[in-house]
């Protein structure tokens, strides 16, 4: 935005005289206290002033001449912010071809009695870069599909040993089924009495896979589309 801009801009341009104001007043100082000569003096005092006018005007110079070489500053800035972009890209197809591994990894319920699909604790680590990487909405469609897959499996997981859920969530393989929110999933393992609710809930497989049910349905519900 062009407010946005002219903020920057006017924040860039104080902050160029107040380095050339304070590195004259340095010099001055020095020449003051005979740490440098006269000389000495003249060279530090153009060199602060020339360094707060180049601060102040970064973006429009395009060339700058130091000792006779020539510094294609913008250009350079050109190729810094080009590479940027591709390394992004490439950290982005990167991230995206590890989910996709995780997907088709082994998975299931191979994990049947710890509570919690294989595949959960590679997803999470993925899912943590990706959001370090700022890079959430590239690949929220990835996200989306891959932590249907695990509410999915945790889900199986938890039919295994609840009838309840079991026979509540029957068509799991159906390309359409939709995911419960948790608050239903945990009702049907309310839905008994006293004696077998405790015993239900005691159960550290039951804990392990719900608990993880929810919160893939969370990541699951922020990244729809």
């Amino acid at each position: 935005m062009n407010w946005v801009k002219c903020i920057i801009d006017c924040i860039r341009t104080i902050f160029g005289i107040s380095v050339s104001v304070a590195g004259s007043y340095y010099s001055y100082k020095l020449l003051e206290n005979s740490k440098i000569s006269g000389g000495e003096f003249v060279t530090l005092t153009i060199a602060v002033l020339f360094l707060g006018v180049i601060i102040a005007l970064l973006p429009k110079i395009s060339e700058l001449s130091i000792a006779g070489n020539v510094l294609k500053l913008q250009n350079a800035k050109d190729v810094a912010d080009k590479t940027i972009q591709s390394l992004q890209k490439t950290q982005n197809s990167t991230l995206r071809i590890n989910l996709l591994l995780v997907k088709n990894s082994p998975g299931g319920l191979g994990d049947l009695f710890r509570g919690v699909d294989p595949r959960v604790d590679d997803f999470w680590l993925i899912y943590n870069a990706i959001k370090e990487a700022g890079a959430f909405e590239t690949l929220k469609s990835e996200i989306n599909e891959i932590s249907k897959l695990l509410c999915v499996e945790q889900l199986k997981i938890i039919g295994k040993h609840n009838t309840e859920v079991r026979d509540q969530y029957n068509n799991l393989s159906d390309q359409d089924f939709s995911l419960p929110p948790y608050i239903d999933v945990m009702r049907l393992l309310l839905n008994k009495n006293q004696e077998n609710q405790h015993k239900e809930l005691s159960n550290k497989t039951i804990v392990d896979a719900s608990n993880e049910y929810r919160k893939l349905f969370e990541i699951y519900n922020k990244s729809k589309a």
